[in-house]
């Protein structure tokens, strides 16, 4: 634990916080008023009583809003919570409520920015878009190919994060487009997933499965391409506000970048090569493949500006002029 640090972990009545609560708007507004021990009294005795910034960093948090009496407030709203699929009804309505009643809202992607001037009437002065952020200290070394990779030809397309986002019928065509590549794929997935991805599998797919994040620069540095290849029917659903972390992983990694477009890239570019179908995904890579200097450079300054450090100079900014 760092030094000044101290972590409130309660007994809740309401147990798994994400399934019940995002179904409860009781729950949602009550659920940090009924737990062991008291938030408010452990608040006391950590001197947290009146914080100078109380920062809800999700919409099943939103009881932080009554159980403190913060200076100012911030509503980090890194996805859109209400429209994931266990949210109730009166997700919408919650959310609503918490963000005409704090200072200020904190997206991670700009498209869900704008969605929130729509959906709650408030000014850009409101809400602002910090995006996610890349530790680029660990992608400044070279790294010894790891052993799992060692086997595999080149070229390697990889794929890092949760499997089941990404499309297994994008990734299984391109493999069979693209034969002499290998697509290697690293993070968790579903026994569903792993059936229709190697599903007519032409043996150029390889499941990794997890890795620990520590070693993950190591995995993209020895890849050539970097692939987001998000479920396209999802674009309507809570997937429409994503900004993918992946693409800053792989910018840091100096990987181009091939993706199906997102609403996201039109607020919040990068060097990318998009596609909305099958074929222009098996384009992308092939060009992503013979990259040249100039893409490789712009790149190299998209991940310098995307540091975590960076954020956080951001964020503190804003604060010192609300507090």
């Amino acid at each position: 634990m760092e030094s000044g640090m101290s972590v409130y972990s309660p007994f809740s009545v309401f147990g798994d916080r994400v399934s019940q609560l995002m179904r409860n708007s009781m729950g949602m507004r009550k659920d940090l008023s009924v737990t062991i021990p008291p938030l408010s009294s452990w608040a006391r005795a950590k001197g947290f009583e009146e914080p100078d910034v109380v920062w809800i960093a999700h919409l099943w948090s939103a009881g932080l809003l009554s159980a403190f009496t913060g200076r100012f407030v911030v509503y980090h709203a890194h996805d859109a919570f209400s429209l994931f699929p266990e949210a109730g009804h009166r997700a919408r309505d919650i959310e609503a409520e918490l963000v005409s009643k704090v200072g200020l809202v904190v997206t991670t992607s700009a498209i869900l920015a704008e969605k929130f001037k729509i959906w709650y009437g408030i000014s850009s002065e409101k809400v602002i878009c910090v995006p996610h952020g890349v530790d680029l200290a660990r992608y400044s070394r070279k790294y010894p190919e790891p052993s799992d990779l060692v086997p595999l030809s080149r070229p390697r397309v990889v794929i890092i994060g949760t499997m089941d986002l990404e499309d297994p019928h994008i990734i299984s065509e391109l493999a069979r487009r693209l034969p002499k590549c290998v697509f290697v794929l690293i993070g968790p997935y579903s026994n569903p997933f792993a059936s229709t991805v190697l599903y007519r599998s032409i043996g150029n797919i390889i499941l990794l499965g997890p890795k620990n994040k520590e070693d993950v620069p190591a995995y993209l540095s020895n890849c050539d391409v970097g692939l987001i290849a998000y479920n396209r029917d999802h674009r309507s659903t809570r997937r429409f506000g994503t900004n993918p972390m992946k693409r800053y992983e792989y910018a840091a990694a100096c990987l181009p970048t091939v993706s199906i477009d997102l609403e996201e890239y039109r607020l919040n570019p990068s060097p990318m090569y998009l596609g909305n179908n099958i074929q222009e995904l098996t384009n992308g890579i092939e060009s992503a493949l013979n990259s040249n200097t100039n893409y490789l450079l712009n790149l190299r300054r998209f991940a310098d500006s995307s540091s975590w450090i960076s954020r956080f100079n951001q964020i503190q900014v804003i604060l010192s002029k609300n507090i």
